[in-house]
């Protein structure tokens, strides 16, 4: 079974695994040299995975309009793609995500894991820039999930890195981290 994860927007990126092992993980910056490049992934993945005839499952990370409705194309062919194969698609909040792809790509069997940056959208639409999870075996529960305006130490860092130090925020430098 093959399951792909698509990004669209700054950092776009995708990763396709079979059977649960890695097969292929690209992040766009890293070809074109660039800090947070603004990006279609599942344009980027039927260019760069030429194996992806065979992807029966699909997650896209909230905000869902950023492919639905900036890549509508792209969201159109992967949709009968993974409809051909009899598979799904399936919607992952932002700090789940981060959650998900730090405890499952660990050695650990279970684990507290916490997400902190600049910030994201949740399943719910709630804009979050700190959120913990606790991840067992193969699921991860949400333990605590924090509003943007009470928690945001990436907030913290863009604004030091752009106002005190007078350095770059975004494409095409990134946030100097």
């Amino acid at each position: 079974m093959k399951i792909a994860s698509c990004w669209s927007g700054h950092d776009c990126s995708f990763a396709v695994l079979g059977d649960g092992k890695p097969l292929i993980h690209v992040e766009w910056e890293r070809h074109i040299r660039e800090k947070e490049p603004y990006g279609d992934a599942a344009d980027l993945l039927f260019k760069m995975y030429e194996n992806y005839h065979d992807i029966e499952h699909v997650s896209l990370v909230t905000p869902t309009y950023r492919v639905m409705e900036l890549h509508n194309e792209s969201w159109r062919r992967m949709s009968s793609l993974i409809d051909a194969n009899g598979g799904s698609k399936w919607l992952v909040g932002h700090h789940q995500a981060h959650a998900a792809n730090a405890f499952f790509s660990s050695n650990f069997d279970d684990a507290l894991v916490i997400t902190l940056d600049g910030g994201g959208v949740e399943l719910d639409g709630t804009e979050t820039a700190c959120t913990a999870w606790y991840g067992y075996n193969n699921q991860l529960k949400n333990i605590v999930t924090h509003a943007m305006n009470e928690f945001n130490v990436g907030g913290l860092w863009t604004r030091c890195t752009r106002y005190v130090f007078k350095l770059q925020s975004g494409w095409p430098l990134g946030h100097q981290a």
